[in-house]
């Protein structure tokens, strides 16, 4: 099995696979606390990736939450951060 790294650990992540791209949201660092950021990196036709790129965050960092994909949007929905959300955020998607 081939691997290929992200720039930070984390767990409680959700992720998503659109367009031929592969997203990581959020999630939880020990020494970030919850996190914000959307990375991406393009899916290869032998089933590697590409590089990862850093890409827009949401307003508030968190773990936990569910993501979904629809019509080119990407949603993610509730979650925990210093505390429970209960807001839903969406950003059209770079690919």
């Amino acid at each position: 099995m081939a691997t290929t790294n992200f720039t930070k650990g984390r767990y409680l992540l959700t992720g998503n696979v659109f367009n031929g791209h592969i997203y990581i949201l959020g999630g939880y660092n020990s020494t970030d606390g919850p996190l914000d950021d959307v990375r991406f990196a393009k899916i290869n036709m032998d089933g590697s990736l590409g590089a990862w790129i850093n890409t827009k965050s949401f307003s508030t960092g968190r773990w936990g939450f569910s993501s979904v994909e629809n019509n080119g949007y990407l949603y993610i929905i509730g979650g925990l951060g210093l505390e429970p959300f209960n807001d839903v955020q969406y950003a059209e998607f770079l690919f």
